[in-house]
């Protein structure tokens, strides 16, 4: 049985810059199609389904009209997707965040809502192409307190053309004032097939040197105001603001995802739901598949094992250099502990440099 359920909504009222997710302009014949469509896929494979975390993502899920809304929620519990004293998430996005749908959501056992606030500087937000504004964000979060939902996350983008300690502080301050309880800080990243890598030449993005000293900064300002790393991006106030879903990705335990654009990883498989939205509703749905290796198993799991704060295993690296451990860990990129390793802060900037070596001796 699967117990992570994703479910991606590929509906939004715009593309943002930097955004290279599958998604869809969102009209009443799109949201109609997917609506239609996720009902016959989930109703395909509700027999394998024990969800104990349900993560909503998208896209824009908040963009669902009450109407749709309603029969979205219909979907979830019919089929019984909504999980039994478990995680359940909604992704929000602050221009579009209805105090209704949040209360609909609720009273179905909504848990945890991760907040597409990605900044709260109107200049910062514009660059960026998003739809909303400070106060969107800010009017979004208190509601969201006020309600006392468990766990609410903030999205944050730095590393923007410009970007220095000093600044990212002073953003990063300004989301702390608001109170949430989890914090997932991304490095802005130039995708292939988004606008900003069309434009990327219009603009002065921190150098690798100046993207380190962020990141430091990053580490520095959410522990000094209680934010503890429990990943590479993310951070929470206490161990139950953790993202569980997530979490279990990244311990490699399988997932299900549904909707155009979603991923799933069942033992050995991972799939990736390549049909168009307009295929969706007729039931044509396609997957591109790939079956993994032993080896390609075992390079999946220390990479999502080392971007962890636990770390990962000694016993997980079958061939040792002892050698090699070494020279990383005086050069100050990891800890060698007795049965675990574990990145430094150093260790975290040269993560992708740091698996090719680590990579050799699985």
């Amino acid at each position: 049985m699967i117990k992570d359920i994703y479910i991606h909504i590929p509906l939004c009222s715009s593309k943002c810059l930097y955004c290279n997710f599958l998604s869809y302009r969102s009209s009443v014949k799109n949201t109609s199609i997917f609506l239609k469509g996720l009902k016959n896929e989930i109703e395909n494979n509700k027999e394998i389904l024990n969800p104990k975390t349900l993560y909503i993502g998208g896209g824009t899920p908040s963009i669902l009209k009450d109407k749709d809304l309603e029969f979205f929620i219909d979907i979830l519990s019919v089929n019984k997707l909504i999980p039994d004293n478990g995680e359940f998430t909604f992704e929000v996005n602050p221009e579009s965040f209805k105090k209704d749908s949040i209360l609909a959501l609720k009273y179905i056992s909504l848990n945890r809502i991760s907040i597409g606030v990605q900044a709260l500087n109107n200049k910062r937000l514009s660059f960026l192409g998003r739809a909303h504004s400070v106060n969107d964000s800010v009017n979004c979060l208190k509601y969201i307190k006020k309600i006392n939902i468990k766990s609410i996350s903030v999205d944050f983008i730095y590393d923007l053309p410009g970007d220095n300690p000093k600044i990212i502080e002073i953003e990063l301050k300004k989301i702390i004032a608001l109170s949430p309880n989890h914090i997932s800080a991304y490095s802005l990243t130039v995708e292939k097939g988004t606008k900003l890598f069309i434009d990327r030449d219009k603009y002065s993005f921190p150098t690798e040197e100046e993207q380190i000293e962020n990141y430091y900064k990053v580490i520095e300002v959410l522990k000094e105001y209680g934010f503890n790393q429990y990943e590479l991006s993310n951070f929470s106030k206490s161990f139950q603001h953790r993202s569980k879903h997530n979490t279990h990705v990244w311990q490699g335990k399988d997932y299900l995802g549904f909707g155009p654009g979603s991923v799933s990883k069942i033992k050995n498989l991972r799939k990736i739901n390549i049909t168009t939205l307009n295929n969706y509703s007729t039931g044509n749905i396609k997957h591109k598949t790939e079956k993994l290796n032993k080896i390609q198993l075992k390079e999946e799991k220390l990479i999502v094992n080392l971007r962890r704060v636990e770390g990962m295993r000694r016993s997980f690296l079958s061939n040792e250099n002892t050698e090699m451990l070494k020279h990383l860990e005086k050069e100050g990129f990891l800890i060698l502990y007795k049965t675990r390793i574990k990145l430094t802060d150093k260790g975290k900037l040269l993560t992708n440099i740091i698996i090719f070596y680590l990579s050799k001796m699985i």
